[in-house]
Protein backbone atom coordinates (compact mmCIF):
# COMPACT_ATOMS: atom_id res chain seq x y z
CA UNK A 1 0.00 0.00 0.00
CA UNK A 2 1.13 3.33 -0.83
CA UNK A 3 2.32 5.93 1.65
CA UNK A 4 1.28 9.51 1.67
CA UNK A 5 4.21 11.46 1.66
CA UNK A 6 3.99 14.95 2.82
CA UNK A 7 5.95 17.50 0.84
CA UNK A 8 5.86 21.86 0.58
CA UNK A 9 3.40 23.42 1.39
CA UNK A 10 3.32 26.70 -1.30
CA UNK A 11 0.31 26.62 -3.73
CA UNK A 12 2.11 24.78 -6.09
CA UNK A 13 4.21 21.88 -6.06
CA UNK A 14 7.12 21.14 -7.51
CA UNK A 15 6.39 18.55 -10.55
CA UNK A 16 9.05 16.36 -11.63
CA UNK A 17 9.81 16.69 -15.24
CA UNK A 18 8.15 13.03 -16.16
CA UNK A 19 5.11 14.24 -15.30
CA UNK A 20 4.41 16.66 -17.87
CA UNK A 21 1.48 15.49 -18.68
CA UNK A 22 -0.49 16.59 -16.34
CA UNK A 23 -0.42 20.21 -17.36
CA UNK A 24 -3.14 22.03 -17.56
CA UNK A 25 -5.12 21.48 -15.19
CA UNK A 26 -7.33 22.69 -12.23
CA UNK A 27 -8.18 22.83 -8.35
CA UNK A 28 -9.58 24.76 -5.53
CA UNK A 29 -8.47 26.32 -3.20
CA UNK A 30 -10.27 26.87 0.19
CA UNK A 31 -9.27 30.19 1.64
CA UNK A 32 -9.41 30.03 5.46
CA UNK A 33 -13.23 31.58 5.17
CA UNK A 34 -14.19 28.29 3.51
CA UNK A 35 -14.35 29.92 -0.22
CA UNK A 36 -13.04 27.72 -2.70
CA UNK A 37 -10.96 29.56 -5.54
CA UNK A 38 -10.73 27.33 -8.53
CA UNK A 39 -7.11 27.83 -10.23
CA UNK A 40 -6.27 27.51 -13.89
CA UNK A 41 -2.28 26.51 -13.93
CA UNK A 42 -1.36 26.57 -18.10
CA UNK A 43 2.47 24.48 -17.44
CA UNK A 44 5.04 23.83 -15.00
CA UNK A 45 5.84 27.65 -14.92
CA UNK A 46 2.79 29.13 -14.37
CA UNK A 47 1.94 30.06 -10.84
CA UNK A 48 -2.11 29.53 -11.41
CA UNK A 49 -5.17 32.07 -11.96
CA UNK A 50 -8.34 32.31 -10.35
CA UNK A 51 -10.90 32.06 -12.66
CA UNK A 52 -13.57 31.86 -10.52
CA UNK A 53 -14.87 31.16 -7.11
CA UNK A 54 -16.81 27.16 -7.29
CA UNK A 55 -16.25 23.63 -6.60
CA UNK A 56 -16.47 20.27 -8.69
CA UNK A 57 -13.57 20.51 -10.43
CA UNK A 58 -13.36 18.92 -14.36
CA UNK A 59 -10.49 19.09 -16.91
CA UNK A 60 -11.30 19.61 -20.26
CA UNK A 61 -9.41 16.56 -22.27
CA UNK A 62 -8.42 17.76 -25.35
CA UNK A 63 -7.36 21.39 -25.47
CA UNK A 64 -7.08 21.99 -21.76
CA UNK A 65 -9.11 23.88 -19.38
CA UNK A 66 -11.39 23.59 -16.79
CA UNK A 67 -14.88 23.24 -15.94
CA UNK A 68 -16.60 23.60 -12.66
CA UNK A 69 -19.71 24.29 -10.36
CA UNK A 70 -20.37 28.26 -9.33
CA UNK A 71 -20.90 28.35 -5.86
CA UNK A 72 -24.30 30.54 -5.29
CA UNK A 73 -27.91 30.51 -4.69
CA UNK A 74 -28.71 29.80 -8.73
CA UNK A 75 -27.39 26.62 -9.91
CA UNK A 76 -24.59 27.53 -12.57
CA UNK A 77 -22.15 25.33 -14.63
CA UNK A 78 -18.97 27.14 -16.38
CA UNK A 79 -15.98 26.35 -18.14
CA UNK A 80 -12.50 27.98 -19.19
CA UNK A 81 -10.07 27.52 -22.18
CA UNK A 82 -6.41 27.16 -21.27
CA UNK A 83 -6.12 30.40 -21.77
CA UNK A 84 -8.94 31.73 -19.38
CA UNK A 85 -11.19 32.77 -21.55
CA UNK A 86 -14.76 31.70 -20.42
CA UNK A 87 -16.10 29.39 -23.01
CA UNK A 88 -19.87 28.29 -21.22
CA UNK A 89 -21.60 29.52 -18.83
CA UNK A 90 -24.99 27.72 -17.90
CA UNK A 91 -27.49 29.36 -15.20
CA UNK A 92 -30.68 27.53 -14.34
CA UNK A 93 -33.17 28.98 -11.70
CA UNK A 94 -35.68 27.13 -10.36
CA UNK A 95 -33.31 24.27 -9.50
CA UNK A 96 -32.06 23.60 -6.56
CA UNK A 97 -28.57 22.39 -7.11
CA UNK A 98 -25.93 20.98 -10.16
CA UNK A 99 -23.43 18.05 -9.80
CA UNK A 100 -20.20 17.40 -11.20
CA UNK A 101 -19.86 18.37 -14.73
CA UNK A 102 -18.26 16.21 -17.42
CA UNK A 103 -16.72 17.21 -20.59
CA UNK A 104 -16.46 15.36 -23.96
CA UNK A 105 -12.90 13.88 -25.04
CA UNK A 106 -12.89 16.52 -28.03
CA UNK A 107 -13.55 19.02 -25.89
CA UNK A 108 -16.65 20.20 -27.75
CA UNK A 109 -19.44 19.60 -24.74
CA UNK A 110 -20.07 19.49 -21.55
CA UNK A 111 -22.84 16.81 -19.46
CA UNK A 112 -24.14 18.19 -15.93
CA UNK A 113 -27.14 17.40 -13.86
CA UNK A 114 -29.71 19.94 -12.82
CA UNK A 115 -31.16 18.82 -9.42
CA UNK A 116 -34.50 20.12 -8.82
CA UNK A 117 -37.26 19.46 -5.81
CA UNK A 118 -38.63 16.25 -7.65
CA UNK A 119 -36.01 14.69 -9.85
CA UNK A 120 -32.96 15.60 -11.93
CA UNK A 121 -32.02 16.69 -15.79
CA UNK A 122 -29.09 15.74 -17.50
CA UNK A 123 -27.89 18.65 -19.69
CA UNK A 124 -25.26 18.88 -22.70
CA UNK A 125 -23.90 22.08 -22.54
CA UNK A 126 -22.35 23.21 -25.68
CA UNK A 127 -18.68 24.83 -25.48
CA UNK A 128 -17.68 28.09 -26.88
CA UNK A 129 -21.53 28.77 -28.40
CA UNK A 130 -21.55 25.86 -30.41
CA UNK A 131 -25.77 25.67 -30.56
CA UNK A 132 -28.22 25.06 -27.85
CA UNK A 133 -28.39 23.67 -24.68
CA UNK A 134 -30.25 20.49 -24.68
CA UNK A 135 -32.06 18.27 -21.71
CA UNK A 136 -30.84 14.56 -22.43
CA UNK A 137 -32.82 12.74 -19.69
CA UNK A 138 -34.78 12.71 -16.72
CA UNK A 139 -33.44 11.02 -13.00
CA UNK A 140 -35.81 10.11 -10.70
CA UNK A 141 -35.05 11.46 -7.13
CA UNK A 142 -31.81 12.48 -8.27
CA UNK A 143 -29.36 14.33 -6.04
CA UNK A 144 -25.95 15.43 -7.89
CA UNK A 145 -24.20 11.97 -8.18
CA UNK A 146 -24.98 11.02 -11.76
CA UNK A 147 -21.36 12.18 -12.35
CA UNK A 148 -21.87 11.84 -16.25
CA UNK A 149 -18.39 10.32 -17.98
CA UNK A 150 -17.77 9.46 -21.64
CA UNK A 151 -16.87 6.17 -22.45
CA UNK A 152 -13.54 6.73 -24.51
CA UNK A 153 -14.25 6.13 -28.98
CA UNK A 154 -17.52 5.85 -28.13
CA UNK A 155 -21.56 7.54 -28.05
CA UNK A 156 -22.39 6.36 -24.65
CA UNK A 157 -22.00 7.99 -21.09
CA UNK A 158 -21.65 6.09 -17.89
CA UNK A 159 -24.20 8.01 -15.69
CA UNK A 160 -25.65 6.95 -12.42
CA UNK A 161 -29.11 6.25 -12.19
CA UNK A 162 -30.80 5.62 -8.88
CA UNK A 163 -27.61 3.70 -7.74
CA UNK A 164 -27.40 2.04 -10.70
CA UNK A 165 -24.67 2.95 -13.21
CA UNK A 166 -25.21 2.87 -17.15
CA UNK A 167 -24.81 3.53 -20.40
CA UNK A 168 -26.32 6.12 -21.97
CA UNK A 169 -26.18 6.74 -25.81
CA UNK A 170 -26.31 9.70 -27.08
CA UNK A 171 -26.60 8.82 -30.50
CA UNK A 172 -30.18 6.86 -29.57
CA UNK A 173 -30.79 7.88 -26.15
CA UNK A 174 -31.16 4.16 -24.79
CA UNK A 175 -29.76 2.94 -21.79
CA UNK A 176 -27.70 -0.25 -20.95
CA UNK A 177 -26.87 -1.43 -17.77
CA UNK A 178 -23.28 -1.72 -16.59
CA UNK A 179 -21.76 -5.05 -14.00
CA UNK A 180 -19.73 -3.42 -11.76
CA UNK A 181 -19.60 -6.63 -9.88
CA UNK A 182 -15.85 -7.32 -11.18
CA UNK A 183 -14.80 -4.14 -9.74
CA UNK A 184 -16.46 -4.73 -6.24
CA UNK A 185 -15.13 -8.33 -6.33
CA UNK A 186 -13.47 -8.32 -3.10
CA UNK A 187 -14.36 -4.81 -1.29
CA UNK A 188 -16.23 -5.01 1.64
CA UNK A 189 -20.14 -5.44 0.88
CA UNK A 190 -21.72 -1.97 0.64
CA UNK A 191 -19.32 -0.56 -1.02
CA UNK A 192 -20.15 1.84 -4.05
CA UNK A 193 -18.83 3.33 -6.59
CA UNK A 194 -19.86 6.90 -7.11
CA UNK A 195 -17.32 8.77 -9.57
CA UNK A 196 -16.03 7.41 -13.08
CA UNK A 197 -13.55 8.51 -15.67
CA UNK A 198 -12.34 6.57 -18.37
CA UNK A 199 -9.17 6.68 -19.81
CA UNK A 200 -8.32 9.12 -23.05
CA UNK A 201 -6.08 6.81 -24.14
CA UNK A 202 -6.73 3.04 -23.57
CA UNK A 203 -9.92 1.63 -24.01
CA UNK A 204 -12.18 -0.43 -21.40
CA UNK A 205 -9.49 0.91 -18.52
CA UNK A 206 -11.18 3.53 -16.39
CA UNK A 207 -10.58 5.41 -13.29
CA UNK A 208 -13.02 5.32 -9.86
CA UNK A 209 -13.79 6.46 -7.07
CA UNK A 210 -15.31 3.99 -4.45
CA UNK A 211 -17.16 4.93 -1.03
CA UNK A 212 -16.50 1.61 1.29
CA UNK A 213 -19.26 1.47 4.34
CA UNK A 214 -18.59 1.98 7.83
CA UNK A 215 -14.64 2.77 7.41
CA UNK A 216 -12.70 5.90 8.68
CA UNK A 217 -10.97 5.98 5.41
CA UNK A 218 -14.18 5.52 3.40
CA UNK A 219 -13.04 6.99 -0.10
CA UNK A 220 -10.44 5.02 -2.68
CA UNK A 221 -9.46 5.68 -6.04
CA UNK A 222 -9.38 2.68 -8.14
CA UNK A 223 -8.14 1.54 -12.12
CA UNK A 224 -10.29 -1.03 -13.32
CA UNK A 225 -9.04 -2.64 -16.21
CA UNK A 226 -12.66 -3.95 -17.51
CA UNK A 227 -11.32 -5.91 -20.63
CA UNK A 228 -8.55 -7.88 -18.28
CA UNK A 229 -10.58 -7.58 -15.12
CA UNK A 230 -7.63 -6.02 -13.09
CA UNK A 231 -8.20 -3.91 -10.20
CA UNK A 232 -6.03 -1.76 -8.97
CA UNK A 233 -6.01 0.65 -5.87
CA UNK A 234 -4.20 3.95 -6.82
CA UNK A 235 -4.86 6.03 -4.04
CA UNK A 236 -2.86 6.21 -0.84
CA UNK A 237 -3.15 5.00 2.64
CA UNK A 238 -4.39 7.60 5.16
CA UNK A 239 -6.41 9.26 3.12
CA UNK A 240 -9.57 10.04 1.62
CA UNK A 241 -9.75 10.51 -1.90
CA UNK A 242 -12.21 11.64 -4.99
CA UNK A 243 -13.32 14.16 -7.64
CA UNK A 244 -11.21 11.49 -9.27
CA UNK A 245 -9.96 12.74 -13.02
CA UNK A 246 -7.12 11.46 -16.28
CA UNK A 247 -4.09 13.99 -17.14
CA UNK A 248 -4.99 14.79 -20.73
CA UNK A 249 -2.15 12.53 -22.31
CA UNK A 250 -3.87 9.55 -20.19
CA UNK A 251 -0.34 9.03 -18.42
CA UNK A 252 -1.46 9.97 -14.48
CA UNK A 253 -4.89 9.45 -13.00
CA UNK A 254 -5.69 12.37 -10.51
CA UNK A 255 -7.41 12.89 -7.41
CA UNK A 256 -8.25 15.35 -4.21
CA UNK A 257 -7.07 13.77 -1.07
CA UNK A 258 -8.04 14.84 2.05
CA UNK A 259 -5.66 13.32 5.09
CA UNK A 260 -7.94 12.11 7.63
CA UNK A 261 -5.57 13.17 10.59
CA UNK A 262 -4.59 16.77 9.49
CA UNK A 263 -7.33 17.72 7.58
CA UNK A 264 -4.36 18.61 4.84
CA UNK A 265 -6.30 18.87 1.30
CA UNK A 266 -4.11 18.50 -1.65
CA UNK A 267 -4.44 17.73 -5.92
CA UNK A 268 -2.16 14.22 -6.44
CA UNK A 269 -1.19 12.34 -9.76
CA UNK A 270 -0.17 8.85 -10.15
CA UNK A 271 0.37 6.14 -13.04
CA UNK A 272 -2.74 4.12 -14.04
CA UNK A 273 -0.13 1.13 -13.05
CA UNK A 274 0.52 2.29 -9.26
CA UNK A 275 3.39 3.56 -7.74
CA UNK A 276 4.13 6.82 -5.32
CA UNK A 277 1.25 9.88 -6.26
CA UNK A 278 2.82 13.07 -6.24
CA UNK A 279 1.36 15.74 -4.49
CA UNK A 280 1.04 18.44 -7.63
CA UNK A 281 -1.26 21.46 -6.05
CA UNK A 282 -1.68 22.29 -2.55
CA UNK A 283 -5.72 23.04 -1.93
CA UNK A 284 -5.92 23.45 1.89
CA UNK A 285 -2.98 23.45 4.22
CA UNK A 286 -3.51 21.89 6.86
CA UNK A 287 -3.29 25.43 9.42
CA UNK A 288 -5.52 26.50 7.77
Amino acid sequence: MNRHRCVLTSLIAAVVMQQAGVFPFGFIRYRPEGAGEVILVKDSRDKGSVVGNGSLVTQIPREGGVAFVIEGTIPRVVAYDVAGKKIADEAKPGYVGVGRPSVDPAGNFMLAEFIGKDESEIWRIPLRGKGPSTMLSVINKGKGDANPAFEMGSSQVWINMGGSWVFYDLDTAQTSLIDVKPLMDGLPDGTRMVEVRPSPSIPKQVAVSVVLPNARQNRWVMVWDRQSGLVSRVSPGGVDCDQVDWSRDGRFVLFRSVEVESGRVTLQAVRPTGGEPEVIAVMKDART
